[in-house]
Parts: C-alpha cells; sequence; structure tokens
C-alpha cells in the first residue's frame, strides 16, 4: 500500500487544527473523508480542507472503498459503537482518547478488534511529541538519576458559558474535565515512568455546577516502585499545568499542556531546555500509527498500551459513579 487514505468520523473542533491537518502533512498519508451528523457542517470542513469527499453517515464512512483506516474524533461515550462499526468494515481505528468513559466499554472495543483482527490505537498524541521524547531520554539516559517520585498537578478554571460543553455533561463526559485533559497526564506518566501498577483515588463534585466531578486526587505506584501523587481541580480561579519527577540526582519540572520550557535540575544547577509543540500535535502520532498500520510494526498508541491508562481512570473515578 502507497499510502494510507484515512477518514474521520466527528470532523469537529479537535480536528481543524490539532489533528485534521496532520493526516494532509503526515509521509504516505491522505485525508479522503471526513462525516458529521451535521451535513452542512462537514460539507463545510471538507471545503475549508480541500478533502474530496464529505458525508453526514458513519456507515458510509466506513464501508468507504476510498478510506483504508478510520480516526474516530467523537466524545467517549460514543467510542464503543463507532469502533464496533470501524471493525465490521475491518479497517484500522485510530480513537480519539480516553478509549471510553467506561472500563467495560474500552476491554470490549478491545476484544472485539482482536476477534475481528483489527488493529486500533488510542490518541495518547503526547508520547510521539518530540518534547515528551526528549524529556523521556533525559530519563533514560540517567540526567536525574534513578527517579523516586512524581507529581502532577492540574487547574482550571470553571468554564464560561460559551465553554460549557460535553465535557460538563453526564454520559458524553461522564469523568468530567479529568477525564479528557488527566488521563494526558496519567497516559505520559506510564510512558516516561513505565507502567502503574497501584492507582488509587478520590473524585468528587465540589461547586455543584455540574454532574461531573470536578476535583480528583489520587496516588500511584509504577512498576519500578516510583510513586507518585496527582491532583485535579477544576472549580477554583486558578491555573496549574505541571509534571514534577524527583530523582536520586536531580529533577525534571515540566508542563503537559503548555511548551514552556522543561527544567532540568541536578548537582550543576538548573537548565532551562526549550520544547516547544508543532502546530499540529496529532502529526508525530498520525505518522507513528501509519507507519504501524503500512508495516505491521508496534506503535507506542497501540490498544495494548492505552487499556492501562483506562483502568487507572476507572479506579479513580469508580467512587464517584
Amino acid at each position: 500500500m502507497d499510502r494510507i487514505r484515512w477518514g474521520i468520523i466527528g470532523c469537529g473542533d479537535v480536528t481543524e487544527v490539532k489533528s485534521g491537518p496532520g493526516f494532509q502533512k503526515a509521509s504516505n498519508t491522505a485525508l479522503t473523508v471526513v462525516m458529521r451528523r451535521n451535513r452542512d457542517l462537514a460539507a463545510d470542513y471538507a471545503n475549508r480542507h480541500g478533502v474530496p469527499e464529505w458525508t453526514g453517515d458513519a456507515e458510509t464512512l466506513a464501508f468507504s472503498p476510498n478510506v483504508d483506516a478510520i480516526y474516530i474524533a467523537t466524545p467517549p461515550d460514543t467510542h464503543l459503537a463507532l469502533t464496533e462499526l470501524a471493525a465490521q468494515a475491518g479497517k484500522p481505528i485510530l480513537v480519539e482518547k480516553p478509549l471510553a468513559n467506561r472500563l467495560a466499554d474500552a476491554e470490549r472495543m478491545g476484544e472485539y478488534c482482536a476477534e475481528r483482527r483489527v488493529r486500533l490505537f488510542c490518541a495518547f498524541y503526547r508520547r510521539a511529541l518530540p518534547r515528551f521524547l526528549k524529556i523521556k531520554d533525559l530519563l533514560d539516559t540517567g540526567a536525574i538519576g534513578q527517579p523516586k517520585s512524581f507529581k502532577i498537578m492540574h487547574a482550571k478554571a470553571p468554564p464560561s458559558e460559551e465553554e460549557v460543553g460535553w465535557r460538563h455533561a453526564p454520559g458524553a463526559g461522564d469523568g468530567g474535565i479529568f477525564m479528557d485533559m488527566g488521563s494526558h497526564a496519567i497516559d505520559l506518566t506510564q510512558f516516561l515512568l513505565g507502567h502503574l501498577t497501584e492507582c488509587r483515588g478520590i473524585a468528587k463534585n465540589i461547586s455543584g455546577q455540574f454532574d461531573v466531578p470536578d476535583e480528583v486526587t489520587a496516588s500511584f505506584q509504577t512498576e519500578t516502585g516510583v510513586t507518585g501523587t496527582g491532583e485535579w481541580v477544576y472549580h477554583k480561579h486558578a491555573h496549574a499545568d505541571r509534571i514534577h519527577i524527583e530523582g536520586e540526582a536531580g529533577s525534571l519540572a515540566f508542563s503537559v499542556f503548555d511548551s514552556e520550557p522543561v527544567l532540568l535540575t541536578s548537582a550543576d544547577g538548573t537548565r532551562r531546555i526549550e520544547a516547544d509543540l508543532p502546530p499540529h500535535v496529532h502529526q508525530p502520532m498520525i505518522q507513528a500509527v501509519t507507519n504501524a498500520i503500512a508495516t505491521g510494526a508496534s506503535s507506542p498508541n497501540d490498544f495494548s498500551e492505552s487499556i492501562r491508562t483506562s483502568r487507572c481512570l476507572d479506579t479513580i473515578l469508580c467512587g464517584c459513579r
């Protein structure tokens, strides 16, 4: 196969800059069909982005002869049904993160694809970004010695009336902002420090504004004994975006969502390492997944990795459901 022709189910906001153009700019890829339930919006997206075909029907896209692989960019409560549809069509699948709102749905997605020998990937795109590959290299080459502990902190002000969306609604947004944004930090931690073997947490709704958790605290331990804590607060007018990793010979501090310099502290002092984000942050991941589809090689975004994050999320959130 000379190139992988992608179709997008759900060409909404995330596909405008973050992901959509990446399918057009990565090597050996093309974006050939887009789908959105609102046919006018699907047509508008196709016209603006130069996509040859559009449709308002997911099944039409899934079985299109002009689509080799499918990117599902819809809210997580729809992922199971759409993954089953794409697997029925025999197409490799890249699904937005997290895999699903509930662990049972995520596991069923993996089983369904395995039964049909269809590859399933999840869009935890930070695993392929040069910024975080640099951080992983610093850790793997001993820049701070053996990692001993880590702390995740993320805080975001409550949404304005215009910002309220599916992330704040039970069902589609089950798990709230934590499920959507916190999943990135938890998955990134596993990529950098090893699989999490212990996850415990408490998730609460403090503000009463929406029927989803807006404050989460958690504790973790990796397979190598690195311990960690996490705090996610979405009901105060505050901003925080930081992972701090403490090692035997120094520390690393960096943001998950912003492009601030990475801070490396050691006996030699503190060094600022510039590590900007590319304009289309999904593109390196799209390239990795496309290569994996074309060659049969593994990908850092394989289902076998992503399901570990789903298990951790489910454990943390189970007390508030």
